[in-house]
Order: structure tokens, then C-alpha cells, then sequence
């Protein structure tokens, strides 16, 4: 993929708060670098576990009007690519990856000279060296666009990892940091001072990676109102009431989870049991056809 039209320098993107950015949303503790990938120097962000040399990391490039994002595997990553190349063949992944086009982000899986634009398309056998790559076109050249086109596709494929790699049992450990309630039942319990709640934030980035950043009652979206600053921020509800699930609950993050605005989120919950989003969103279309 790197190739001679790459803006060749790693000044371009700041990779500190890149890594920052990725941290927050997906609960993965990450490091920023550079390295050269392919003969091109590029910054990249790497998470902490799976450990170096077992794991991956995520290398940013600049093309003119474009930004790509391409994850790596180590050397020694064998056992993350059999789960992965086994794990991008099930619905949490076909689903992510079936909202690209709404994210106007192009996708595609490269095994060894081999390239695949569609899931359906990937061979059977594990064979050959896995990496993904997300391009964004259509970049504006302003420095804050092309820092949240660079989170963007970071994060889609953040959010394939972990859509494709088993989080729960024995595995777990493998990828995921307790300390940032990844990986964990929803509804689960832990004492601290008072029981609480764990929400896990692989469910929060799994669930925005298919239904993105508007909100489902009135599709508000934070950065058509506060600009660059309210790009990729939204609530997340969870359909059951967590207080409702159970420690063993299975939640489906596609199913069970939706994006809402702050205001919207706090109208949900103004009822007990709270209203659905649906009654929101009614609520909402019959005031505006008020005004």
C-alpha cells in the first residue's frame, strides 16, 4: 500500500493524541511511535496488550485528499490472526464492516498479495500474512479534519479486532484491560465503596462503529452543532436498564444499544421504566411539527 504519492514524514498527525483519542473511546490502553511499515515512515499507535512482538499496531498515512490507516501484525501475532481471520467470518464484524459506506470509509482485508473488499470473499484456510487498511477520501487539508479522519479509521478497525477476537473466559486477558471494563459482562457487579456497574466500553465502540454518531431519537449530531469539537461524542443507552441485566447477560451491542444525544438520553430516563426511544423520537417529530 505505501507507495511514493505518500506524504513522506510523521510530522503530519499528532500520534500522542491520536493514541489519546483511541484510548478514551475503546478502553484499550495505547502507545503512540513511528516506525517505518513497507519502507514508509509513518505514525503509529500500538495497544499495550497483546504485547510486542504478539500483537498489532495501527500505521497512519497521508496520500493528497486522503487518509489511510492500516493495522500490522507482529511477527509472533499467530494465534491473534487465526482468531481474527476466523472471528471477521461473524455477525459483530460483518455488521461493522457493512456500515463503512455510511462512515464513507473504504475497507478492505489484505492477505499476502491478495486483496478483499467483501467478508464473503475471504478463503476458508488461514493462510498467508493478515493486515486490514481503511481509506478516507475526500480529506479536507485542514489539520483538525485530518486528525478526526485519522481517529475515524483507527477506531473501525479498533473495532474490528475486537468484534472478531473472543473477549470473555480464559481469553480475555489476551486483549483486553480489566481496569477499563473491557471485556466484561454488562451488569456485572464489583464492590468498590458501593456496588456498581459495569458498562463495557467494547460494547460502547462495537455499537458506534454500526450506528454511528446521530442520535436515534432526533438525529442530532454534536459536530454539526460544536464543529470539530463535538466530532465522534454521543451517549450511549442500553435498551434493557442495566440495573435489569444480570451479571451473566449476554448484550448484543447492536442490537442492545443505541446512540442518543445528552438530551434525549435524559428524556428516555424521565420515566421508570424509562420511555423507548421510539417514544422519544414521536415526541420529538410532533413538537417540531408544533413549532
Amino acid at each position: 500500500m505505501p507507495n511514493d504519492r505518500v506524504l513522506n514524514s510523521t510530522n503530519w498527525l499528532d500520534a500522542d493524541s491520536l493514541a489519546e483519542a483511541i484510548s478514551s473511546e475503546s478502553g484499550l490502553l495505547f502507545e503512540a511511535g513511528a516506525e517505518s511499515v513497507k519502507g514508509q515512515p509513518a505514525p503509529v499507535v500500538r495497544p499495550d496488550s497483546p504485547p510486542y512482538p504478539s500483537g498489532f499496531r495501527i500505521a497512519l498515512f497521508r496520500l493528497p485528499g486522503t487518509v489511510i490507516a492500516q493495522l500490522v501484525l507482529d511477527n509472533f501475532a499467530r494465534d491473534l490472526q487465526s482468531s481474527m481471520v476466523t472471528g471477521l467470518r461473524g455477525a459483530e464484524a460483518g455488521q461493522i464492516w457493512s456500515s463503512a459506506q455510511s462512515h464513507r470509509l473504504l475497507p478492505t482485508i489484505l492477505i499476502d498479495d491478495r486483496s478483499f473488499t467483501s467478508l464473503e470473499d475471504l478463503p476458508d484456510e488461514d493462510l498467508g500474512i493478515l493486515s486490514l487498511r481503511v481509506e478516507v477520501p475526500q480529506v479536507s487539508t485542514v489539520t483538525v479534519a485530518i486528525f478526526n479522519s485519522s481517529v475515524e479509521a483507527t477506531l473501525f478497525l479498533v473495532g474490528l479486532v475486537l468484534s472478531s477476537v473472543p473477549t470473555t473466559g480464559d481469553e480475555a486477558t489476551a486483549l483486553v484491560d480489566v481496569e477499563h471494563d473491557v471485556g466484561l459482562p454488562e451488569g456485572a457487579v464489583t464492590r468498590v465503596e458501593v456496588n456498581r456497574y459495569e458498562r463495557s466500553r467494547k460494547n460502547r465502540l462495537l455499537c458506534l462503529a454500526v450506528h454511528g454518531y446521530s442520535c436515534s431519537a432526533c438525529g442530532m449530531r454534536f459536530e454539526d452543532v460544536y464543529g470539530g469539537i463535538g466530532r465522534d461524542f454521543i451517549e450511549v443507552h442500553h435498551l434493557v436498564p442495566v440495573s435489569q441485566m444480570g451479571e451473566t447477560y449476554a448484550i448484543n451491542p447492536i442490537e442492545d444499544l443505541a446512540p442518543l444525544c445528552s438530551n434525549c438520553h435524559r428524556m428516555v430516563h424521565r420515566s421508570d421504566p424509562p420511555y423507548s426511544v421510539e417514544d422519544i423520537a414521536r415526541v420529538v417529530r410532533t413538537a417540531r411539527r408544533e413549532e
